[in-house]
C-alpha cells in the first residue's frame, strides 16, 4: 500500500518559509531557461511552480519519492530535492516577482505535478533543444573510459547517435573524435 502524502498548506502570511521536502512533496529544481518551456509543455497539467527570480530557477512540487527512479539528465541541471532538502516557499498570494513567487499559482484541488508527465515534458524539451547528437566516441574508447582499462584501440568511427536521451543507429558512421590512433588492418 503506498504511503499517504502528508497534508500541506502553503505559507499564508507575508513571508517566505523554509519547508522540508519528502513529507508532503519533493521538489524538482530546473533552470528557468529550460524550465519555462516545460511549464508550457505541461499546460493545464502543471501543478504549482515556484520561481526564484534571483537564482533564475523553477521548482515543481511532486509526490514524495516519485522521482527516485529518474535517471540523471546530462547537461540539464535538473535536481531532485527530497527528504534531505529544504525549499524556500513563497506565500500563496505572491504571484509575481521580484524574488520568490508562484509562477504557476496553486489550485485548491491540485498543487502537485504528476511526476511522469513532468519527466515526459523534460525529455521532450531536452530532445527539442539538443536534437540528434553524435556519440562522443567509438565502442572501444567508451569501454576504456567506463571500465577504466587500457585502451584497446580506436576503430576510428562510431555508428550510433543520441536522439534526445536515446541511443539509436546512425544513418552513416561518424568519425570518433578521440585522440587515439585508429587500429589499422594487418594488410594496410
Amino acid at each position: 500500500m503506498p504511503e499517504a502524502v502528508a497534508a500541506w498548506r502553503p505559507p499564508q502570511g507575508p513571508g517566505v518559509e523554509l519547508v522540508a521536502g519528502g513529507r508532503s512533496w519533493d521538489a524538482v529544481r530546473i533552470p528557468y531557461s529550460f524550465g519555462v518551456s516545460v511549464v508550457e509543455r505541461l499546460g493545464e497539467y502543471c501543478g504549482g511552480v515556484i520561481q526564484d527570480g534571483y537564482a533564475h530557477t523553477l521548482y515543481w512540487l511532486i509526490k514524495p519519492g516519485a522521482a527516485d527512479n529518474w535517471e540523471p539528465i546530462p547537461g540539464s541541471s535538473v535536481t531532485i530535492l527530497g527528504a534531505t532538502s529544504y525549499v524556500a516557499v513563497p506565500p500563496v498570494r505572491r504571484t509575481e516577482g521580484p524574488g520568490l513567487w508562484w509562477k504557476v499559482p496553486l489550485l485548491a484541488v491540485r498543487y502537485l505535478t504528476d511526476a511522469d508527465l513532468l519527466w515526459a515534458a523534460l525529455e521532450e524539451e531536452l530532445d527539442s533543444r539538443l536534437g540528434p547528437r553524435t556519440l562522443l566516441a567509438c565502442e572501444p574508447c567508451i569501454r576504456a573510459r567506463i571500465f577504466e582499462t587500457d585502451h584497446d584501440g580506436c576503430t576510428g568511427t562510431t555508428a550510433m547517435e543520441m536522439h534526445g536521451r536515446q541511443m539509436v543507429p546512425a544513418a552513416s558512421p561518424h568519425p570518433c573524435p578521440c585522440d587515439h590512433q585508429p587500429l589499422r588492418s594487418a594488410g594496410a
